[in-house]
């Protein structure tokens, strides 16, 4: 049976983490966090990760710049999610190479299918 895909979720606010936390590791994903951006850009040069969920607004580097950093450096999906998500954010995030943008509070079902969207769907138990 193939390995579960590894998440990375970076949110500083750890309420958000362990909610999406709970829901993909229910699903049957890998989850790990990290709290802000400088973390999230040592795990992404150290580790493998399949798809990171990312906040835009947190202390130190942004979402905004490590999604411009992840870009040049990685290759793994990165699906934004906001709670100051509007059309002209969604435009500037796919133009930076985000695969999706989606706000919060969480819609749990939109969640899954921009995921399915980039990653393989996990395997029937």
């Amino acid at each position: 049976m193939p390995e579960p895909s590894r998440i990375l979720i970076v949110d500083d606010d750890p309420g958000n983490a362990v909610v999406l936390s709970q829901h993909l590791r229910g699903k049957g994903y890998a989850v790990e966090t990290a709290p802000d951006g400088e973390e999230a850009f040592v795990r992404l040069a150290s580790e493998t990760f399949d798809l990171v969920l990312l906040d835009l607004v947190m202390p130190g580097m942004t979402g905004f710049e490590l999604l411009k950093q992840a870009r040049t450096r990685f290759r793994v999906p990165i699906i934004v999610i906001t709670g100051h998500a509007d059309a002209d954010l969604r435009r500037s995030a796919l133009r930076l190479g985000a695969a999706d943008l989606l706000g919060k509070p969480y819609d749990f079902d939109a969640l899954d299918g921009a995921i399915l969207r980039v990653l393989p769907p996990l395997p029937q138990t």
